[in-house]
């Protein structure tokens, strides 16, 4: 039972103009703000 909808304009797809591909590897200034953030959350968790 397949139904299909069709109002007669193109599909457009959702990821179109978007940048694919893989991921640019962090920075150092991103790395250590993973850092301070995961040392906080330990230091002061109850």
């Amino acid at each position: 039972m397949e139904t299909t909808i069709s109002n007669g304009a193109p599909r457009v797809p959702w990821n179109k103009d978007k940048l694919t591909g893989q991921k640019s590897p962090l920075k150092l200034k991103e790395i250590w703000a993973c850092h301070f953030s995961a040392y906080w959350r330990r230091a002061f968790s109850p």
